[in-house]
């Protein structure tokens, strides 16, 4: 058998082996990924807190704004278990915002309430997202307390915490999630947990407050921006289309009536930082922007109420109102 290496035979081996090393390369590469995506922790939607700046909403001190919700400090915003928090310009151009709350993404929108002239009915924006978002709606204040209220009875007994609720609904709630496999991390786990569901406590109290104290205050200081929804696309529909709004208006009107959907931020005075700074309109004024929230509660049962830290730490940085 002739088994002399020649040039011939080497270089037909060289480029065997390659096919081999490239094969390998590959098979290892897919291995590689394929345990990261067994291994990683993947986040829920309560997991993910997201926040908007809409389209005529100026969003120059978006970072800033970041760092304070993230950063300065951590402990008087989210919970441990919001692993990703980003914020996003939204623009009149494409509808960014649709398609984030269908793929149920978005927790709170910057948004505003200026009046513009529409056949002599005042348009504004907040009541259009108000409006139209039915299958991820608006929250009020007034919902989203009550179903902060509903969630913390489940672990609380009048004043005191049941701490074995809250160890029995977080076992249940992150059973498989692989940051609480063994005993120790599940012992740190639950002690961070019972710190989110007093959080999520002292922060209804918070919201409850300032509900009472808005029903105080003359209609040129209150705190929240009040609507009727639907009232405005009864206003400025078509005729064709104007007896199935007048319907869902007026059942709307009857059952539930006027709610607030907006804390205006130019009310916030006498905190460490200035509300007009970072909460203003593109053309430069501040007196109708309004923070609003998303209800999302069948999606992110247990992590819903990171809205209401995140309100905590609106309230307790722009004004002297904690």
């Amino acid at each position: 058998m002739d088994n002399k290496i020649t040039r011939h035979r080497l270089s037909n081996l060289l480029q065997y082996e390659w096919i081999i090393i490239a094969i390998v390369t590959a098979i290892i590469i897919v291995a590689v990924n394929m345990l990261y995506v067994v291994t990683a922790v993947r986040l829920s939607a309560g997991q993910h807190f997201h926040y908007f700046f809409d389209e005529n909403v100026n969003n120059a001190y978006e970072d800033s704004f970041y760092n304070l919700l993230t950063k300065d400090p951590p402990e008087n915003t989210f919970s441990f278990d919001v692993l990703e928090v980003s914020g996003e310009k939204l623009t009149k151009n494409y509808n960014l915002l649709n398609t984030r709350l269908t793929a149920k993404e978005g927790d709170a929108i910057i948004t505003d309430t200026v009046p513009v002239d529409y056949g002599g009915y005042p348009y504004r924006r907040a009541n259009l997202l108000i409006d139209n978002y039915r299958i991820t709606p608006v929250y009020s204040f007034e919902d989203l307390l009550k179903d902060a209220n509903e969630y913390l009875d489940r672990f609380y007994v009048g004043d005191a915490l049941d701490e074995n609720s809250v160890k029995v609904n977080f076992e249940k709630r992150t059973k498989g999630d692989n940051r609480f496999l063994s005993e120790k991390d599940k012992k740190a786990g639950l002690e961070k947990e019972i710190l989110r569901i007093r959080k999520i406590k002292s922060s209804a109290a918070l919201l409850e407050k300032l509900l009472d104290l808005d029903d105080t205050l003359p209609d040129d200081e209150k705190l929240f921006y009040r609507y009727t929804r639907y009232e405005q696309s009864y206003n400025i529909a078509a005729e064709k289309e104007k007896e199935e709004y007048r319907e869902i208006y007026e059942k709307e009107k009857a059952e539930v009536g006027e709610r607030r959907y907006g804390l205006i931020t130019s009310r916030l005075t006498g905190g460490e930082l200035n509300s007009g700074k970072f909460f203003r309109l593109t053309g430069g004024g501040t007196s109708d922007v309004v923070i609003m929230f998303f209800d999302l509660l069948n999606y992110q049962p247990d992590l819903q109420f990171e809205e209401l830290s995140f309100l905590d730490t609106i309230i307790g940085r722009f004004s002297d109102l904690k």
